[in-house]
């Protein structure tokens, strides 16, 4: 019984769920083929084993159950051997894949009250690793709407709902943290006992991104970003000029 090849995911693969498909090359040798093992580890050693299963007749690829407890943005490492009437096959070389984010870790709400002070929110979202955007409303007050994100900094505040132009609020959101973030006095954001709303959103490759620009005013000026692929919709303004917002989607025309 020969030793199988690691077909598919390919080596360093990336962005994977949790219930990968695993493929092996076919079987060979003068053997009859009985039973596939497919296991996959934490370590490149393949010593820290994490799921292994043992597959009757000669299928030569499995669908990873979520049973088998897979995490998000990690590197696994598997391989397959073959089981013969008289013979087993030496496991594969093993090869890595690593598995998707999971969308909970990058976008969330939190719903808080006010206490009118200085208000941590650990919301288990680390927002200096990854750049973020942080979205906060009084839900109590007729008070406006205070975005933040990770390249303009903290306390630079943008409001979606007037044409106002970037202003810094120093008592509005005053950091970002490893954990969640901080809030000052500022009551459109921490008003004592009043409701209030906070959507938090994390840059992504293929999913969110944040971008600032400097505009030229000429027609066609080509805005990059880390999506690697279109945009699906986009949302923009001026950060220095009382400017209305534009909302975009790629199934609408552009107007």
């Amino acid at each position: 019984t020969n030793q199988p090849t690691n077909t598919s995911p390919s080596g360093s693969a990336t962005g994977l769920s949790l219930t990968p498909t695993l493929t092996s090359s076919a079987y060979s040798g003068n053997d009859t083929l009985v039973q596939v093992i497919w296991s996959i580890y934490s370590d490149a050693g393949g010593t820290a084993l994490v799921w292994s299963i043992i597959d009757s007749g000669n299928a030569v690829s499995t669908i990873v159950p979520a049973s088998a407890g897979l995490s998000s943005e990690t590197t696994y490492y598997w391989g397959v051997q073959y089981v013969g009437v008289l013979s087993i096959s030496t496991e594969s070389t093993l090869t890595s894949f690593t598995t998707d984010v999971a969308l909970s870790s990058l976008f969330g709400t939190t719903l808080g009250a006010g206490n009118g002070g200085t208000q941590q929110y650990i919301t288990g979202r680390d927002l200096i690793a990854k750049k973020a955007l942080v979205i906060g409303k009084n839900r109590t007050s007729a008070l406006s709407w205070q975005w933040y994100d990770g390249y303009r900094g903290a306390t630079e505040s943008l409001s979606s709902d007037t044409t106002a132009a970037e202003t810094t609020i120093a008592t509005g959101l005053t950091s970002f943290n490893n954990d969640g973030f901080t809030v000052g006095t500022s009551t459109g954001v921490n008003a004592n006992l009043d409701n209030i709303a906070f959507y938090e959103m994390l840059e992504a490759t293929g999913i969110f991104d944040i971008v600032t620009f400097n505009a030229t005013g000429v027609g066609g000026q080509v805005v990059p970003h880390s999506l690697n692929h279109e945009v699906g919709m986009l949302v923009f303004t001026s950060r220095a000029n009382i400017q209305d917002w534009y909302v975009q989607h790629k199934e609408l025309a552009n107007t």
